[in-house]
């Protein structure tokens, strides 16, 4: 698993408890993003280097302390979604390969069609 090395900080449970505690305040298109870019380290054309800054990334997520805290109303995860928005530009090129997986992974938490899935993981608003 590449989420070993940081397991310290990130861990596949701790990233879906997060998910758990924030998906109704984030809303289907950030938690989209963020499947996209958990998918994204689990795919196989993804470098090692990539994986490497996503795991960072999906671990400033799930710390509790960062540099706008998570608690601040409204405000508190604009930092984590700029980051997490930014590497998904990056990584633009790898999104067909996910977005099956996404879509999946969404719709057992919201009820969402899949184009509208490919726009939210397509259409990154920072």
């Amino acid at each position: 698993m590449i989420f070993m090395a940081h397991e310290e900080h990130y861990s596949e449970n701790g990233f879906w408890s997060k998910i758990g505690s924030v998906f109704k305040k984030l809303g289907e298109r950030a938690i989209c993003q963020i499947f996209a870019l958990y998918y994204l380290a689990k795919c196989d054309r993804v470098t090692t280097a990539d994986k490497m800054l996503i795991t960072g990334v999906l671990g400033y997520l799930i710390l509790p302390i960062d540099f706008i805290p998570d608690l601040a109303p409204m405000i508190g995860y604009t930092d984590d979604m700029a980051a997490i928005g930014g590497l998904l530009v990056k990584l633009s090129g790898y999104v067909d390969d996910i977005v099956d997986e996404v879509y999946d992974a969404l719709n057992n938490l919201f009820s969402v069609e899949y184009d509208k899935v490919k726009k939210y993981v397509y259409d990154v608003k920072m």
